[in-house]
C-alpha cells in the first residue's frame, strides 16, 4: 500500500472512511506518493479537499 507522504495527518485522518482519489507521483525508494491533489467524494462527485497550492493559500 501506497501512503499519500506530503498531505497533512489531520486532512487525512478526517476522510479515513471516505472514498477518496489521490493525484501524485509515486516516489518508489521511498513506496509513497507525492500528493498533487486529495480528491475525496461526496456523493454528487469528487471534490479536492488539500493540494500544496491551497495550503500555500491557507498560510
Amino acid at each position: 500500500m501506497r501512503v499519500p507522504s506530503n498531505g497533512p495527518r489531520d486532512t487525512k485522518v478526517r476522510h479515513v472512511r471516505k472514498q477518496a482519489r489521490v493525484i501524485g507521483t509515486v516516489v518508489e525508494p521511498y513506496r509513497s506518493i507525492s500528493v498533487e491533489s486529495l480528491q475525496v467524494e461526496l456523493g454528487d462527485g469528487y471534490r479536492e479537499v488539500w493540494s500544496p497550492q491551497a495550503q500555500q493559500r491557507a498560510f
